[in-house]
This record gives structure tokens, C-alpha cells and sequence, in this order.
């Protein structure tokens, strides 16, 4: 299986509360690669802040879940996650143009 067809068929999940300030870095880095993924799910524990609205405007997948923390917000995105493959990815990281 080579990259593009792993990637093709992958899930990003992202677990976010409160995230203004580093979100949109990633999902416009998400957003520039030349291969996308299948689908991108943020998984926010109901922010107080704009991080609904930035994932609403990029146009990826938001789920809101009752249980605050990166474990328990990733698991919560497995289980919903369509992709053959899963990347989990924080909020404070960024892709590299075409690094996938």
C-alpha cells in the first residue's frame, strides 16, 4: 500500500476545548495538502471560545463530546471515524505544504 492510498483512506481526529489561538494554524496546514484525507474530525469537549465556529468555517467534521480530554476525545473520534487508517493529530501542530 503506498502513501497516497493510505492516506486517501485515513480519518484525522483532533481533540480540541478552547482552541482559537492554535486551531486554525492546523486545519489551513490541512487544508494546503495535495493529498487530503478521507475526512477530519475535531472532537471539541464544548469550548467556551470560537473553536466551533473556526472548524465550522474550514468545513471539516465537528462532534462536540461530554467527556473533556485528549484520551477520551480521541477514543470518542475512533469510534465515529470512518478511515481505514487513524491519525491523531493536536491542535498546536501544523503540516508541512504537501507533507502528505
Amino acid at each position: 500500500m503506498n502513501t497516497l492510498s493510505i492516506i486517501n483512506s485515513a480519518s484525522i481526529i483532533i481533540p480540541t476545548y478552547n482552541e482559537e489561538k492554535y486551531l486554525p494554524a492546523l486545519l489551513q496546514s490541512l487544508k494546503d495538502q495535495t493529498i487530503k484525507p478521507k475526512e477530519v474530525i475535531v472532537v471539541d469537549a464544548y469550548s467556551k471560545d470560537n473553536t466551533a465556529e473556526i472548524v465550522k468555517r474550514y468545513g471539516y467534521k465537528l462532534v462536540l463530546s461530554k467527556k473533556k480530554g485528549p484520551a477520551a476525545q480521541r477514543n470518542y473520534g475512533a469510534q465515529i471515524a470512518t478511515g481505514k487508517f487513524l491519525f491523531f493529530l493536536m491542535q498546536m501542530f501544523s503540516c508541512h505544504k504537501k507533507h502528505f
